[in-house]
Formats: C-alpha cells, sequence, structure tokens
C-alpha cells in the first residue's frame, strides 16, 4: 500500500518497511505545493491513487503546504474549494503527475481560479546537503536560490540583486526568466539583499525591501502579480 508521510524537513530518500520477518526497501520522493491563484481562496489538497484518496491538507492563497514524502508512483491530483452552504465542494483542478526516486514535485495551482492551470516542476533535492557539507569544509554560509516567473503580465523578465541597499545600478543579473521558466540552482551567500525586476526591455519595473537571507536552506523566489495593484511581487519559500 502506498503511503503519505509528512515531515518538516527533509529526511532520507528511502525507508524500510516491516512484513513479518521481510523487510524491503520502498522508494519514495517529496511534494509540496503551492497555491499561487490570486482567486481560490483556502483549497483542499487530495493525493488520489487509484481508489485511495488521500486528504492533505488546506492551503490559502499564496501560501504553500507542508512537505509530504509519498512513495514512488503515478497520482491525481485534486485541488476543491468549499463554498459556505454548499455541501459539495467545486473542484478546481484535478490533474494526474508523478512521484519520482529522489526528487521533489513542486506543484503550482496558477491563474484565475476559473481557469486556473496546475504547474509541476522537478527539483533535485540532494543539492542542499551538497552546499550544507561545502559550507562546513570552506567556512562560509550559503542558501540556494531559484527563481520561478509566475506572472501573467510579464512573459519575460529579469531578476537582479544587489548587497545591502545599493542602488539597481550597482545590482547583478541572477537570471533572466520566461514565462512559468523555474530558473536553474543558483548558490549566494547569507546577507543583506535588494531584489530588482526588469521587464523584457531591461527597464526597472519593481524594487524590494531589504531582505535578510540567514539559513542554509533551498528558496524558491516566485515572480506574480500583486493583486493590491502593485506591479508585481516576489514571494519566497524554503524547501524546509
Amino acid at each position: 500500500m502506498n503511503t503519505f508521510k509528512i515531515g518538516a524537513i527533509a529526511l532520507a530518500m528511502t525507508m524500510l518497511t516491516a512484513c513479518g520477518d521481510d523487510e524491503k526497501e520502498v522508494a519514495f520522493g517529496e511534494l509540496t505545493f503551492y497555491n499561487a491563484s490570486h482567486n481560490s481562496g483556502v483549497v483542499e489538497i487530495a493525493a488520489i491513487d487509484g481508489d485511495t484518496q488521500y486528504n492533505l491538507t488546506k492551503v490559502d492563497e499564496f501560501n504553500t503546504s507542508p512537505n509530504y514524502y509519498p512513495d514512488v508512483t503515478d497520482y491525481e491530483l485534486l485541488v476543491n474549494h468549499q463554498q459556505p452552504f454548499v455541501d459539495e465542494p467545486i473542484v478546481i483542478s484535478q490533474q494526474p503527475f508523478t512521484i519520482s526516486d529522489d526528487m521533489l514535485s513542486l506543484l503550482i495551482l496558477n491563474g484565475d481560479a476559473k481557469q486556473s492551470e496546475l504547474l509541476s516542476y522537478s527539483i533535485d533535492p540532494k543539492s542542499l546537503s551538497d552546499m550544507i557539507s561545502d559550507d562546513k569544509k570552506n567556512e562560509t554560509k550559503s542558501f540556494e536560490m531559484r527563481s520561478l516567473n509566475l506572472s501573467q503580465t510579464y512573459q519575460s523578465v529579469g531578476l537582479h540583486y544587489s548587497f545591502d541597499n545599493s542602488s539597481f545600478s550597482q545590482a547583478q543579473l541572477v537570471t533572466q526568466l520566461d514565462d512559468k521558466q523555474l530558473s536553474e540552482l543558483v548558490v549566494m551567500a547569507q546577507g543583506l539583499y535588494t531584489f530588482f525586476i526588469t521587464d523584457e526591455h531591461g527597464q526597472l519595473i519593481y524594487q524590494s525591501d531589504q531582505v535578510a537571507v540567514e539559513y542554509q536552506d533551498s528558496y524558491v523566489f516566485a515572480i506574480r502579480d500583486d493583486v493590491n495593484g502593485e506591479n508585481l511581487v516576489i514571494y519566497r519559500f524554503s524547501k524546509t
């Protein structure tokens, strides 16, 4: 029987399950969900494996789920929205996804709730252990960074950074991102940063407040439209 295990930090990617006197190695992966839909409200997340449904969690707009450690197999992800005074929930999305051995599956509900899409990305979590090992050897303090463009307005953006409160003229390019593109991994030193976003013509369209990044962790910086009237915002979430 397949299982879903919940965890707050990365665990070993294999486990032993007992069956009588026999032991067998069961491979499993990792799953996290980000609700990037601006008008979905609180959604209920479930994973379906054949006739079995695993009710996982509820996730509000612009929030992430806990990390789960399911067995390696094919599932369907069911995203429901429960309206007040209505018995049956509204199905926002029901799409297949695959859990791969030793890989993190990042699933994102994006866009208008009535026409939303489920985006799926695979991330190798082993790089975080490698970075921590390198930090110990080199006596440094680093963090992992990946960037993701979820903007409905800007199909191509550039993400830049500067140390402390340095101006845009001193900023360095982290990556250029097309629509719904997840960047390659970048390892950066912990510290105080200001982030900038430019459009496809190189014009500055966003500047963040000063951001402190102080932990050895793996972060995704998701760029999305701001529903409160500003141009863009950056939502940062981490593996742990």
